[in-house]
């Protein structure tokens, strides 16, 4: 998420602060940023829109049925 934010926005924050509040040391997030963008995306960060449709309604769906499961839990 933090490499969406870095590529598409002007202003993002550091990394220091990305991983204060992921709760890891920055040494830690930083290799794991770049173990990302080697190893898993080879620095492609471009999603085609079909591909964002479908993540987004995965997203959606999982969300309706947590929200289904904590009113049946009550």
């Amino acid at each position: 998420m933090t490499m969406g934010c870095k590529s598409y926005d002007d202003a993002y924050y550091k990394n220091s602060y990305y991983a204060k509040i992921g709760g890891v040391p920055t040494e830690e997030f930083n290799s794991l940023e770049k173990e990302y963008l080697v190893n898993y995306i080879q620095f492609r960060l471009y999603v085609d829109p079909e591909t964002y449709d479908s993540y987004y309604q995965d997203l959606v769906n999982f969300h309706q049925d947590q929200n289904t499961d904590n009113q049946e839990a009550l």
